[in-house]
Formats: C-alpha cells, structure tokens, sequence
C-alpha cells in the first residue's frame, strides 16, 4: 500500500477542518485552559512542606496533574478520530475517556512522567557540566555531544510511544504495555515520515507566534488532524507491512 505524502495528508486535513475550525479552536482552547488551572494547582495547591514529605506531596500532585491532562487528552483524540472517520462529535465527548477505562493511559501517565523526569535530570546535569567547561575555558565538546545525543533520545522515545492515546481511543480495554509496543510497532519503520511530519510545521507556529498565541487556536487542531490522518493510514498499512517482514524473512 503506497504511503501518502505529508503534503497529502495536510491538505486533507484541511478539508476535513472546513467549516469547523470554530469548534476545534474551541477545544483548544479548553485543553489550554485546563492545562493552566492544573499547573496553578500543581504551584499553588499543594502546601509548602520541608524536605521529603514536601517532595512527596509535590510529585504525587503532578503525578495526579499529569494523569487528568493525559485522559483528557485522550477525549480530544477521539474528537479527532470522530471528525476523520466521518463519526458525529460532540463538546462532552473530551470527558469520554474518564468513564471509558481510563486506567492505561493513567499508568502511561506515570511511566511518560518517569521517563521525561529521568531524561530531564540528566539534561540538566549535563548542562550544568557544559557551562563549567565553558566558564573554565576548556572544550565543552563531550559535554555539547552528549546533550544532542540525549536530545536525541528524547525525540526518539516520544515518536515512538506518540500513538499510545490514539491506539487507547480504538481500544480502551487494551493494557498499558499493550499500547505501548503497539505504538513501537506501529511507528517503526516510519519516523522520518513522522518526524518530518512535525518540522513541516514549524513554519505555521512561527506565524502564530507572530499573532502573539492567537493562531495556535487554528494551528493545532490543523497538526492533530494531520496526526490522525497519519495514524489512520498506519493502521491501514500495518498488515501489509507485517506480511512484508514476514515475507522477507522465509
């Protein structure tokens, strides 16, 4: 099965959105809004405590932050689905994912947060280890290389597990490592696709940024469709990929 082009799939994407770029930009604008009130929760909520327990009562509160962003971020890929495979939407759908077995994407949840915390924590050590090189006038060329190297890394893991909450979408009742190596399996072998996929939006963000955030509201729901789109002709061409391998290793 021939793969469309980036370029294909914007433009469908566009059509898809005609005529409801008010009501996705409304949704936008929710996710926004949510994402803001959990952060001020996660800053101002949580009491002030010394030492442990105060970073206990923090990463729990973010934990739990993060758990509430990722459910809700699973109704809006179902909007987004809905809108791509022709299926009526509505506003309440983005609640749909908290009575629909939201126990898998609360544990990916969990594991992302690990993972992003544990890679960040290095980032960071790294960084700190390359403005010493730099103040002491010594060649910060290890330290330089293992900052894109762990970069790198970054990206590589947040391609590959990008599908986890589209896959929970079609089917909720699926373990959190089920969606996972599905994810894996799904976006080997095509992340220059994805990859260039969200490069070819840098330069819309660039004029959003332009319209000081305004056009971000028209902006995403631009990418996430393309997204869809994308996942969709994944899941369409997963079979003859699979027969494909197998083929080659007989």
């Amino acid at each position: 099965m021939r793969k469309p082009k980036i370029r294909d799939l914007k433009s469908q994407a566009r059509l898809l959105l005609n005529g409801k770029y008010s009501f996705m930009a409304l949704i936008t604008a929710f996710m926004a809004f949510a994402n803001v009130g959990l952060n001020y929760l996660l800053v101002h909520a949580v009491p002030a405590a010394p030492g442990i327990l105060g970073l206990v009562l923090y990463f729990a509160t973010l934990v739990l932050c993060n758990m509430v962003y990722c459910i809700l971020q699973a109704g809006m890929i179902r909007i987004y689905l809905n809108l791509a495979r022709g299926a009526s939407f509505r506003f309440s759908d983005l609640f749909s994912a908290f009575s629909n077995h939201p126990e898998p994407i609360a544990v990916y949840a969990v594991v992302q947060l690990l993972l992003q915390t544990g890679l960040f924590y290095c980032f960071d050590r790294l960084l700190e280890a390359f403005r010493y090189f730099v103040h002491g006038a010594a060649i910060p060329l290890i330290p330089f290389i293992l900052i894109l190297l762990l970069g790198a890394v970054l990206i590589w893991m947040m391609l590959h597990f990008s599908l986890v909450i589209f896959l929970h979408c079609d089917g909720p009742w699926k373990t959190t490592w089920k969606l996972l190596t599905e994810s894996w399996d799904l976006t080997s072998g095509n992340m220059g696709r994805q990859f260039y996929l969200l490069l070819s939006f840098i330069g819309v963000g660039i004029l959003c940024l332009i319209s000081l955030g305004i056009g971000f509201l028209f902006a995403f729901p631009y990418l996430h469709v393309t997204q869809t789109l994308f996942y969709l002709n994944l899941l369409r061409s997963a079979p003859n990929e699979a027969e494909n391998r197998t083929a080659s290793h007989v």
